[in-house]
């Protein structure tokens, strides 16, 4: 068994993933969501991929995220 010190300053931390869920912190969620360090959004309308219009990316692009990463499900 390996061990190892959790640097995460975050107040969000992803746990863990499979094809069509994620568990952050310790809620497993089924749906589309956005996280970023200070802010969980599980009711952001967005379904699937074909919805991102130039709003919604603005809108995410507001934080100045460092890395953005979509996941598209199976």
């Amino acid at each position: 068994m390996k061990f190892s010190e959790d640097y995460a300053s975050g107040s969000y931390i992803i746990r863990a993933f499979t094809d069509n869920k994620i568990t952050v912190n310790n809620t497993l969620y089924e749906r589309s969501l956005v996280i970023s360090k200070h802010h969980l959004n599980t009711d952001w309308g967005i379904e699937h991929v074909d919805q991102l219009s130039h709003d919604v990316w603005q809108a995410l692009l507001a934080d100045k995220p460092e890395v953005i990463l979509i996941g598209t499900g199976p």
